[in-house]
């Protein structure tokens, strides 16, 4: 395996990673400090899913060519959203593999998944 391969996800230097997940974790720990009291079991799992969610983001701007401030505007966003990127991503692979998904969102969430009908009548 040819780590210096850009087509490998992890074929970028160290410095990207680095700033990569900071960004993201800086989106999380933003998310964080504005929503609730502070738990460090809580703090410590928003910011590992934001750092997630931010490499997880940056090998889609790239699979897709985006690059630059726009890339880095979409991996804090994705810090800064945490558990709510997964459910988008997990919402976008039911639908490309036609797997139901309404019937198993809670009451509570429907709403938030109405805007989901238009990402889907975009698809």
């Amino acid at each position: 395996m040819d780590f210096n391969d850009k087509d490998n996800p992890f074929g970028y230097p160290l410095i990207t990673y680095l700033w990569v997940v900071g960004l993201a974790c800086a989106g999380g720990i933003v998310r964080y400090l504005n929503s609730r009291d502070f738990r460090l079991i809580s703090f410590v799992r928003d910011i590992v899913t934001a750092g997630l969610m931010g490499l997880v983001t940056f090998w889609a701007c790239q699979w897709t060519g985006i690059s630059g401030p726009l890339s880095a505007v979409l991996i804090a966003t994705s810090g800064l959203m945490g558990n709510r990127v997964i459910r988008d991503l997990e919402y976008l692979y039911r639908l490309k593999f036609g797997m139901r998904y309404d019937e198993e969102i809670p009451e509570a969430e429907r709403d938030y998944n109405s805007s989901k009908k238009r990402l889907e009548d975009e698809l």
